[in-house]
């Protein structure tokens, strides 16, 4: 109900489990190496990730998943590698997820990843709906007339930004 500062739909919990503290490796007859991390936040709407080492050689790929395998992203590669190291996934709408990290016997070098943070969810992000009158003082509503007359595709861009645990309004996508 508090406009004056971002609407939160999560907790955000810092941990950190990487390759060397958490999860299961396993090597297949090829040599292709697979860790697997599960990560349950009990009674979460959602979780996503924030990882502060995020390093995928050629050939390397990360999925995520809910534990019943509804929902996967990825898979993440090289492509996702960022100079900074850091890396995050949009919301899984689980409780329970696998971390799953494919390295081929030929990557050029060992991977990292290393968890930093986990989001859990205590309602939907897309809660947030809101109508006239409900946005703060600086915020006008995209969908009604006569401010929004003549902006159609503008408005088809309009997100929602999330950082961690919170949402907040506005952000425009930008191809």
């Amino acid at each position: 109900s508090r406009k004056d500062i971002p609407w939160r739909f999560g907790h955000n919990i810092t941990v950190q489990l990487g390759f060397a503290n958490a999860g299961l490796w396993q090597t297949l007859a090829d040599g292709t190496r697979i860790w697997r991390l599960g990560v349950r936040s009990d009674d979460a709407v959602s979780l996503n990730l924030a990882f502060d080492a995020f390093v995928m050689p050629p050939g390397a790929e990360l999925f995520v998943r809910s534990e019943d395998g509804a929902t996967v992203l990825g898979a993440f590669d090289q492509s996702n590698n960022k100079a900074d190291g850091q890396f995050a996934t949009t919301l899984v709408m689980h409780d329970e997820i696998v971390l799953e990290y494919r390295e081929p016997a030929s990557a050029p070098f060992p991977g990292e990843l290393n968890l930093s943070r986990v989001t859990h969810g205590y309602r939907s992000a897309f809660d947030m709906t809101r109508s006239l009158g409900d946005s703060g003082a600086c915020n006008n509503n995209v969908h009604c007339s006569p401010l929004s007359d003549g902006w159609g595709d503008q408005i088809r861009s309009v997100v929602m930004l999330v950082t961690g645990g919170s949402g907040f309004c506005t952000g425009s996508m930008i191809n």
